[in-house]
């Protein structure tokens, strides 16, 4: 009879936590919670689609005057996105 190693249930989410992360899953779902945030309602209900990809954050804007305004502090946007996730997460940010 084989003897598998055994590890902590915690220790085994941790893990998968871990894995997620790298490939963006629950990045994701924490970006776009702290963009909504950090934007506010009005930004956020126009904005359209919002995804990672890369370390990429692409924003989907439906309002022309809304996302030139957003592109002028894109900087100031990466900065404050990156200190609300803790990390320096998103390298850059793509309007559409």
């Amino acid at each position: 009879m084989a003897r598998y190693a055994t590890k902590p249930l915690k220790a085994v989410f941790a893990d998968l936590l871990h894995g997620y992360r790298e490939s963006g899953g629950v990045s994701a779902t924490r970006v776009r919670a702290i963009y909504q945030e950090t934007m506010g309602p009005y930004i956020a209900k126009h904005t359209t689609r919002l995804y990672l990809r890369e370390h990429t954050l692409h924003l989907h804007i439906d309002i022309s005057a809304l996302r030139h305004e957003l592109a002028l502090g894109k900087s100031k946007l990466l900065v404050i996105l990156n200190e609300s996730l803790g990390e320096a997460f998103i390298r850059e940010i793509v309007f559409h």
